[in-house]
């Protein structure tokens, strides 16, 4: 499998936000853990890209294309009082991606429903299951890098200007 890399153009197909090389220089300077093999690493980042994709109604703004397979690049995102350009993929959203391909390594970033035992009987053997939660866990490195991305709670970025 390759990577697609979206550059901020709105790349046909894309599947990652970063290449291969900018993870594992991204998870170097951190101490991450990743596989060996380029291939493996490549999985890793679309996982990571579809677990930020799970946030596609909290990011600020909109996509620039409705056409575009993935949430970036956007019109309309605020960070820090800057106007990110729509034609650019933020900084931060390529960090998080790099952590949470990071993470992907380390377990399943979105885990599918799985029954626990709730009721145990041991004399003429009886179990019952109870069904997990299917939210998403959240990894709070990834969340910390992401936060600055998201809408306020009122649904638009808030700019603040003193005068």
């Amino acid at each position: 499998m390759a990577l697609i890399i979206e550059d901020g153009s709105g790349v046909p197909g894309a599947n990652s936000y970063n290449s291969v090389t900018e993870i594992r220089t991204y998870a170097s300077a951190r101490g991450i853990m990743l596989p060996t093999a380029d291939e493996d690493v490549e999985v890793l980042a679309v996982q990571a890209t579809d677990y930020l994709e799970t946030f596609r109604n909290d990011y600020q703004g909109k996509k620039t294309e409705i056409t575009q397979d993935l949430q970036f690049p956007r019109t309309g995102v605020v960070i820090e009082d800057y106007d990110v350009p729509s034609n650019e993929i933020p900084k931060l959203l390529k960090q998080a991606h790099a952590q949470a391909a990071g993470e992907a390594y380390e377990q399943d970033l979105l885990p599918n429903k799985a029954q626990v035992a709730k009721k145990e009987k041991v004399d003429v053997i009886e179990v019952e299951y109870q069904e997990t939660s299917t939210s998403i866990v959240g990894f709070p490195k990834v969340d910390a890098l992401l936060e600055p991305l998201f809408k306020s709670s009122s649904g638009w970025p808030i700019k603040v200007v003193r005068a």
